[in-house]
């Protein structure tokens, strides 16, 4: 489907063709069909206001058109609405949405979101009355500052959705409701500007060169203008768009109003006279920009923007990378774009998955191994894979590839993957901890030493407590950070930082990330010595030695304050330096006899903590310490840790198909999963067995010691 925001630049008349062609073309579209990844459907439904529907179906949750009492309504959980152009497009205004709801047949907790201006879009919540004689009711919302251009997902204007809890089973089906009837008002108080003027913009970096970066304009009513041809395109799933929204979890920017856009460092378009706020970042080493500018009826602004670093990683032997990226790289303008993409959110080693189920592979990579990857220097993209992957076994990801790996007929045994990929000089490790399954399939797979990294970080949620698990029955395992882009993330919204003492170089990077000379961050620097050691280092001692271990922690100030750092020891925080006011920099030192074998982990963390998604924090890889030749374990918990896995495994293998709910991708694998599931199940259970008896053997080692 063309984007209509690229043809702003088109005289009104040809706009209203096109639209009116491709309006065409889908009312022609007899059947529904689903879209990507998402597995969403495009319905055969349409008013005199709304020219496409899509439903939205990740876990079967598909929404139909229905006949009720002689009317067409759609019934589902979630629906997604494109208001026709030729009715409001870029509008600002307050417009009257009248909503008819099947009483007999739809839930009574109502979402609504909508493409509006200024700031957050914050959901408009409604209860639907109780049946009480007429079936049918319609409710009128009011939507104020609407802006109808397409900014929802699927290139869409308004979102309805049933409302659930925060809490609500994920893979269970969403309660449905039923909408017959939508209708628009508008106010038609939108001022469109009569003067405009030009703009153009360089942005460059501390050495004087032009650089990409995110950016946003925004009016004195907190409104972005949509970007200009020289924007850079973003593909999130099938959407392609100038305009980029940034989610809650995106923190380093300093503005409540999340549209904004990517430039490749020069950008010039025409804007309508006035006073603009203009941001500029470029990830979490610059300072922001914000500066005010004033555009002039028939004038050109010539403008340089000149970066500031706050830290200059690379030049300590830091080189960042986001480990979880889902872009398809199709041709070579793909591979250029998300090159631009990741160096505005300076961003070094950007590793784009294809991500695969059981039935098939979404995200194509055409680009495997040392020849594909894209880039310069240390500014580069590399392919891999999120794939194995299940809500009951966990989500893998696969980096630095040859070619891809999978084997749909024996999907859930895992390890002859980590296996097939280790043969190819990649690195594995598990994606979303605490989320998914990964508990029970690291369970299954860390004993063996292929899982390399564990993704601790991700969206802002910091969770150390299932990989410190892991870390006290003695196995060695690095902290990864993901932003899991598109799903609800951007690029570099988290990021690795992987130590490089010597030449630095892709496989450097790899070999250091598996290696565990890294931290996770989305704001915090962090620094960890013990006896002269780093992260990721062993240290061996003998009993009576005495450990010093230093930490520090270090933000940019344009991003958060810190409120804490803690040093870690075996799980259990034994030094902590806090700052009630917050602090840019923060600093312990703690001092102790070596005993017997142990981890220290330093965590750091910002003023802006959320419930859910958007927290700053950091975290460090361990540094080891084995004592007298013994293994770094929590001698103490191994016995009721090894059982803890045991039982996370057996659950697993007596998981019937019904009893795991919609699996991932389940518009299109639960064909697979009800033809193959008992098979799949046994060849998983032997492995449990195998694993099983790894574990006995461990808990036998740790009470002789």
């Amino acid at each position: 489907m063309i984007n209509r925001i690229q043809l702003m630049g088109l005289v009104r008349p040809y706009r209203t063709l096109l639209t009116a062609i491709i309006f065409a073309m889908i009312q022609h579209n007899a059947n529904p069909h689903e879209i990507g990844a998402r597995g969403s459907h495009i319905l055969q439904w349409h008013t005199d206001n709304i020219s496409r529907v899509v439903s939205f179906t990740p876990y079967g949750m598909a929404g139909e058109v229905v006949d009720i009492e002689g009317k067409q309504c759609l019934q589902g959980y979630q629906f997604y609405f494109d208001v026709l152009d030729n009715l409001a497009f870029d509008i600002d205004e307050q417009v009257e949405l009248s909503l008819e709801f099947d009483l007999a047949t739809s839930a009574k907790q109502i979402r609504l979101d909508y493409d509006m201006n200024g700031g957050s879009n914050a959901p408009v919540l409604f209860e639907l009355p109780d049946q009480n004689g007429d079936r049918f009711h319609v409710e009128r919302v009011l939507l104020n500052r609407a802006r109808f251009a397409e900014r929802i997902d699927f290139g869409t204007d308004i979102r309805i959705s049933t409302h659930v809890s925060s809490d609500f089973p994920p893979r269970e089906n969403r309660p449905k409701t039923t909408i017959c009837g939508v209708e628009l008002t508008r106010s038609f108080s939108t001022l469109r500007p009569d003067n405009y003027g030009w703009i153009n913009l360089t942005i460059r970096d501390e050495n004087g060169e032009t650089t990409p970066a995110r950016l946003a304009f925004y009016d004195g009513s907190n409104r972005m203008p949509l970007p200009g041809l020289s924007a850079l395109f973003v593909e999130d799933f099938s959407d392609r768009s100038r305009t980029i929204l940034l989610p809650v979890g995106t923190v380093n920017w300093p503005s409540d109003n999340r549209y904004a856009f990517y430039s490749d460092g020069h950008y010039r378009t025409r804007l309508p006279t006035g006073d603009y706020n203009l941001l500029v970042t470029k990830g979490i080493e610059y300072r922001f920009i914000e500066q005010r500018i004033r555009i002039e009826r028939g004038a050109t602004l010539d403008l340089n923007i000149d970066l500031e670093r706050w830290i200059n990683m690379p030049s300590e032997g830091w080189i960042s990378g986001d480990v979880h990226v889902h872009i398809p790289r199709r041709d070579l303008s793909d591979n250029h774009s998300l090159w631009l993409q990741a160096k505005a959110e300076d961003l070094h080693v950007l590793n784009s998955l294809e991500m695969g189920n059981i039935s098939a592979t979404h995200f194509p990579q055409s680009y495997w191994g040392n020849d594909g990857r894209y880039g310069d220097n240390m500014r580069v993209v590399v392919a891999g894979q999120e794939d194995p992957r299940t809500a009951v076994r966990g989500h893998t990801v696969h980096l630095n590839l040859i070619e891809p790996v999978r084997d749909s007929n024996r999907y859930l045994l895992y390890h002859e993957v980590f296996e097939k990929v280790a043969e190819q000089g990649g690195i594995s490790g598990y994606a979303h901890l605490n989320r998914l399954g990964a508990r029970v399939g690291m369970a299954i797979d860390v004993p063996y030493g292929g899982v390399k990294f564990i993704e601790v970080l991700q969206r802002g949620r910091l969770g150390t407590d299932v990989w410190f698990e892991f870390l006290n029955l003695g196995y060695k395992i690095a902290p990864a950070a993901g932003s899991d882009t598109p799903y609800g993330a951007r690029i570099g919204d988290v990021r690795n930082y992987v130590r490089m003492d010597d030449e630095q170089s892709p496989e450097g990077w790899f070999e250091g990330l598996s290696a565990a000379h890294t931290f996770v961050t989305n704001g915090p620097i962090l620094s960890l010595e013990l006896n002269g050691f780093q992260m990721g280092d062993e240290v061996r001692l003998a009993s009576g030695d005495s450990i010093v271990v230093n930490a520090s922690a270090s933000i940019n100030p344009d991003i958060d304050r810190l409120d804490r750092i803690q040093l870690i020891e075996q799980g259990e925080v034994i030094n902590e330096t806090v700052s009630d006011a917050g602090s840019e920099a923060l600093e312990l030192s703690h001092t102790l006899i070596a005993e017997n074998g142990t981890w220290f982990v330093v965590r750091a963390f910002g003023k802006i903590q959320r419930t859910g998604d958007g927290s700053v924090a950091a975290a460090s890889a361990p540094i080891y310490v084995s004592v007298d030749g013994q293994r770094t374990w929590r001698q103490d918990e191994v016995e009721a840790l090894a059982e803890k896995m045991k039982t996370e495994m057996d659950q697993l293998a007596n998981l019937s198909l019904e009893s795991v709910g919609n699996l991932d991708e389940w518009f299109e694998t639960r064909a697979s999963w009800t033809a193959n599931w008992s098979q799949q199940r046994e060849l998983i259970q032997r492995r449990i067995l195998e694993t099983r008896a790894m574990y006995d053997e461990l808990i036998l080692l740790s009470a002789e010691q």
